[in-house]
């Protein structure tokens, strides 16, 4: 659809992001919040044991030291594409949800 100038429709949202993360924002502070967060950061982690390996002979995949950093590039006219493209009724462009991705890194 992208590559044929269409424009893609998400789909509907059910309530605005800026509304999901007002509410995200809320329950995070609540009180109950932080009575879960101290019971949970109270526990002894570090005497945790590990997952059993149901297969050991799989143990070197899924893990931090198997992931594999690939590269790619967009077309010219596929990056123009996707900077115009806009999610739903919050009216945001794919460039501020990249920018946004960066600044958490």
């Amino acid at each position: 659809m992208l590559s044929a100038n269409q424009e893609y429709i998400f789909p509907e949202e059910t309530i605005p992001a800026y509304e999901w993360v007002e509410r995200l924002i809320r329950y995070i502070n609540a009180e109950s919040m932080q009575e879960k967060h101290s019971y949970w950061t109270g526990f002894p982690w570090s005497k945790a044991g590990t997952i059993p390996v149901y297969y050991p002979e799989k143990i070197h995949l899924n893990t931090r030291g198997s992931s594999v950093v690939k590269n790619f590039y967009f077309s010219k006219s596929l990056t123009k594409t996707l900077a115009n493209v806009t999610i739903g009724s919050v009216n945001i462009s794919i460039v501020n949800v990249l920018v946004a991705g960066l600044e958490k890194h």
